[in-house]
């Protein structure tokens, strides 16, 4: 980061470089395709595997601030790379028509995406008790992507596919504040994306995305203790895909909040919202995307946009050298993209649909500091998920976590050590996965502008098994994977910061490196 001020204008620049390079986790895969006359089973062993990408970013940003307005720009460039990752497995077939076969598969993926974009903001004080917030942000994005599937060294798939995509967002914030504490504010948002995508071998697309929302948020102070704030609004939803109908959603928004202090070093707080989110823009593709050569994706255009509905509930109490946390959510959300498979020319189509959701959630944190130089901290969450979807199926399951963390200081030096634990966890893919126990130890030292750090992760865990498993009506699969990313690791980090001295001050980098892409793809 480099910064520079000239009176009342300062200009930040920041830039940054990140790259990984391994082996992919082994494999064993069993997966079974239910067509309606016979099973076709699969048996997948890694033979061989790797994950690489690399990614660049650079941002520019100007400030000019007075008493009465803040003005701000930034122009900024993110690319991200991941070539030739691959996956070479053994892959032995059961049940084919043409009798049993094994085969060496091999499956490679590539893609890349560069994002340009500018930033506008300004922050108005119309008066003591009025401002106007503004803010308009554009970007482009160039996306490719390329696939390949291949078994016995002959090509089965090959996907080269190409976007162009365009985000343009606008807000606008009016304020006011009122004695005793108590405000309002409208706010107007709207965010449009079109996505022209170009599939090698396939077809064209383009495909938009539009929504507006309006709300107004109202802040009231009984007291000293006791807040509530309520926040109506509307949600107006829009996306085309060319070729298809247009798609139109209004949908009612409501966040309200009461928070309460009931003592001296508590606090309550209790919420209800309800909101909706719009589906990715892949899952609205109208394209088809093989992953093997009985194996294709499809998405739904004709998708409709999730509904939320949520209740939440925070109790905190710091007593003396000790703090409790304890937090409980409920959460309903209709038309909850889900994917589903079904068995069509005798292909299996792997596709989305809507489902029903439930969860629930409950946390409790314990915090003891008996000291000034060390600290322990212990968390234990229940969760409870239910899907239920028309065409995707009934999928439920309770889960726990364990955690804790310690930390001891030590004048410059500072010794960390962490622990967590997970039972079976159901995914939002709808599978299920079971992860082994994770931990840790890690020890720095800083003096002036030096920090070094060392640490080992999983340091007793030679391989660290992962089993994710799927079952319906179409399709089932159960795979183990030998994860060397989460065995047994060591690291160093060095690190020296500048001093930026007494009149220009240090700033925090605001940085959105997501790159968003509308392509469908086959992994």
């Amino acid at each position: 980061m480099t910064k520079l001020q000239n009176k009342g204008t300062s200009y930040t620049l920041f830039a940054g470089y990140n790259m990984h390079d391994y082996r992919k986790s082994i494999d064993n895969k069993k997966d079974v395709i239910h067509f309606t006359d016979t099973d076709i089973n699969r048996q997948y062993n890694t033979l061989d595997g790797r994950s690489k990408g690399n990614s660049q970013y650079a941002q520019l940003n100007v400030l000019n601030a007075n008493n009465n307005r803040t003005l701000r720009a930034s122009a900024m460039i993110v690319r991200d790379n991941s070539p030739g990752n691959y996956s070479t497995d053994i892959l032995t077939y059961t049940g084919l028509p043409d009798g049993d076969k094994q085969t060496t598969s091999r499956s490679e993926s590539s893609q890349r995406g560069i994002k340009y974009n500018t930033n506008f903001y300004g922050n108005f004080n119309l008066s003591e008790t009025q401002f106007i917030e503004t803010s308009v942000s554009a970007d482009y994005t160039d996306n490719r992507y390329k696939y390949l599937y291949s078994e016995n060294s002959v090509n089965m798939v090959n996907s080269n596919t190409r976007e162009d995509l365009y985000n343009l967002n606008a807000t606008i914030n009016y304020g006011i504040r009122f004695k005793r504490g108590n405000s309002l504010t409208a706010k107007f948002m709207h965010f449009h994306k079109i996505s022209m995508q170009n599939y090698t071998g396939n077809q064209w697309q383009h495909l938009w995305t539009g929504e507006t929302i309006a709300f107004a948020e109202y802040q009231h102070r009984f007291g000293q203790r006791t807040s509530l704030t309520v926040t109506p609004g509307i949600s107006i939803l829009q996306y085309r895909l060319h070729g298809n109908k247009k798609v139109s959603m209004n949908s009612p928004r409501l966040q309200t909040r009461i928070t309460h202090q009931p003592g001296q070093g508590q606090f309550l707080m209790f919420g209800v919202s309800i909101g909706n989110s719009a589906p990715q823009m892949a899952y609205l593709s109208g394209t088809e995307q093989a992953v093997d050569f009985l194996h294709v994706k499809r998405g739904d255009p004709g998708m409709k946009d999730s509904k939320l509905y949520m209740t939440n509930a925070v109790y905190a109490l710091n007593y003396k050298r000790i703090s409790l946390q304890a937090v409980g959510v409920y959460l309903f959300a209709d038309h909850v993209p889900t994917p589903y498979y079904f068995i069509e020319n005798n292909k299996l189509l792997e596709s989305y649909a809507g489902a029903k959701y439930h969860q629930i959630q409950g946390r409790i944190s314990l915090t003891w500091r008996p000291n000034n130089k060390f600290s322990i901290n212990t968390t234990g969450e229940y969760m409870d998920f239910h899907f239920n979807g028309k065409l995707s199926g009934k999928f439920s399951k309770s889960y726990w976590l364990a955690s804790a963390n310690a930390s001891y200081f030590l004048k410059d030096f500072a010794f960390n050590a962490y622990f967590k634990k997970y039972t079976t966890v159901l995914n939002s893919d709808m599978s299920f996965i079971k992860m082994p126990v994770s931990y840790g130890l890690s020890a720095s030292w800083s003096r002036n502008s030096w920090r070094i750090e060392a640490g080992t992760d999983n340091p007793f865990t030679n391989c660290a098994k992962y089993r994710n498993w799927y079952a319906s009506n179409a399709y089932s699969y159960n795979t183990t994977s030998i994860s060397k990313t989460s065995s047994r690791s060591a690291y160093i980090k060095l690190s020296y910061t500048i001093d930026f001295g007494k009149k220009t001050s240090k700033e925090n980098a605001d940085i959105n490196k997501t790159i968003d892409s509308a392509i469908l793809k086959a992994n």
